[in-house]
């Protein structure tokens, strides 16, 4: 038999107990995130699992005589339980702020995969489209050029005579960071992103 003790600072405790006399024995700690832990029993395939909520949500089950403990990919949830539906027989709810959320874990045991898609600016708004796959995202920084606007500012320095440090103009921006630029002056893009075929387009 196990127990789960979640701790105020995010530290999660899994002990195995002796049904007999009581104790606990074989503690292992696991950090889930920076907020304070809230356990959950859920169903998972029928059987028993728990959810740990803190600043990321975390699945704890057993597949195939295996113990999983999988991260969701899947905002902050404040509070979760079970949801049973006809559409949704096994499914979870949670909430999230003012936000409920309905979902459910579609296969057990499956690797969950995640993307990172590198971005030009901070991003700002983001959004699908009603009738078609692609997501559109919107980024902008503040005292940012553009590659337009550094370019035509590089062919100005250059028509006046004035030195270019060519060794700074090749330094990656992702390290360290793009060309400043007075007050007022923003750089922007909008990227259309095709999630299905892992493509994306910037404007």
């Amino acid at each position: 038999m196990f127990v789960n003790i979640g701790l105020q600072n995010g530290v999660l405790l899994r002990t195995v107990l002796d049904p007999l006399n009581g104790q606990l024995t074989d503690t292992r700690t696991r950090f889930l995130g920076t907020r304070p832990i809230k356990l959950v029993r859920v169903q998972i395939q029928k059987n028993p699992a728990i959810l740990a909520l803190s600043s990321r949500s975390w699945i704890n089950y057993t597949h195939q005589n295996l113990m999983h403990f999988t991260p969701l990919i899947y905002e902050n949830l404040d509070y979760a339980w079970s949801f049973s539906a006809e559409l949704s027989p096994e499914g979870l709810i949670g909430i999230t702020g003012s936000i409920l959320r309905i979902f459910q874990v579609p296969r057990p045991g499956m690797k969950l995969k995640q993307d990172s898609i590198p971005l030009s600016y901070t991003p700002r708004k983001f959004i699908s489209h009603p009738a078609n796959r692609y997501l559109y995202l919107i980024e902008g920084d503040h005292r940012v050029m553009g590659e337009e606007a550094v370019n035509k500012r590089l062919q100005q320095l250059s028509e006046a005579g004035k030195m270019i440090d060519q060794e700074m103009l090749e330094l990656p921006a992702e390290t360290f960071g793009r060309c400043k630029a007075p007050a007022g002056t923003w750089a922007s893009a909008i990227r259309i992103i095709d999630p299905l075929e892992a493509r994306r387009f910037s404007f």
